[in-house]
């Protein structure tokens, strides 16, 4: 019987759903070993560590001990706990999308409230893993997409202007039996959806920034729209988004 540290890389998941799934199946192709997993319902865990050979623990604190790496695969609200524990753990972290939000009503909350809390937490995390040393990769792989990097080769090898971004997430709905729930969730259709092509717009952003000036260009202001572009009963998009992001002017003289 091989034990949990006689494997390679051990990592674990927290989380037993669509996306632990998903994770569960692609970390092959990384050589990493999976050896545990849990999840807030024993049944859940406990099925899903039978049907893939792995350990079923009672919670994160539990696994810690015996793992190198955390893959947070859990409805947002729950993200930060886990990011702030395995980092005092020493931990590397994978942790799904969106990294965090906010989890308050927002018909008591205006938005500059909200971005208060949200980037006030974000630096919490930020400060937390670089204190622990630790590396945490966020899970949002749109950036990966063959155009984007096409797109990131032709800026940096030509240091060429981006004249316009627009960027739109299209769904049916979400996999998540919580989507939709704020205090879950952490947002609307622009956390939830919007995230993937925003993600994808500022890297470009970034990218154009460093090729050009040796700094990251940033985002002055983000706005959003959502609709329901089909009401077809085999195919009801439940939400989509359209984003439009403001950032720095940059001028570029030519002779």
């Amino acid at each position: 019987m091989v034990t949990i540290d006689d494997r390679p890389d051990p990592n674990w998941h927290r989380g037993t759903g669509f996306a632990g799934r998903f994770h569960l199946e692609n970390f092959p192709q990384s050589g990493a070993q999976v050896v545990g997993v849990t999840a807030a319902r024993p049944e859940n865990r406990d099925h899903f560590a039978v049907k893939h050979g792995l350990r079923s623990f009672a919670s994160v604190a539990e696994m810690l001990p015996e793992i190198d790496l955390l893959d947070i695969c859990t409805p947002p609200s729950s993200h930060s706990q886990y990011i702030l524990e395995a980092a005092a753990a020493g931990k590397h972290v994978i942790v799904e999308k969106p990294l965090t939000g906010f989890y308050g009503s927002p018909e008591q909350y205006d938005k500059r409230q909200m971005l208060h809390v949200v980037v006030e937490e974000a630096r919490r995390l930020r400060d937390a893993v670089r204190t622990a040393g630790i590396i945490l990769g966020y899970a949002e792989n749109f950036v990966y997409a063959p155009s984007i990097q096409k797109e990131r080769e032709i800026v940096e090898k030509t240091r060429a202007q981006i004249l316009r971004l627009v960027g739109e997430e299209s769904h049916s709905g979400s996999h998540s039996p919580v989507y939709g729930i704020w205090s879950v969730q952490g947002g609307g259709s622009l956390i939830a959806k919007g995230c993937h092509p925003l993600g994808a717009i500022l890297y470009l952003r970034r990218k154009e920034g460093i090729a050009r000036t040796g700094k990251p260009i940033r985002p002055v202001a983000v706005s959003a729209r959502t609709h329901s572009i089909t009401r077809l009963p085999a195919f009801e998009i439940k939400a989509s988004c359209g984003l439009s992001i403001m950032t720095p002017k940059i001028t570029r003289s030519c002779t």
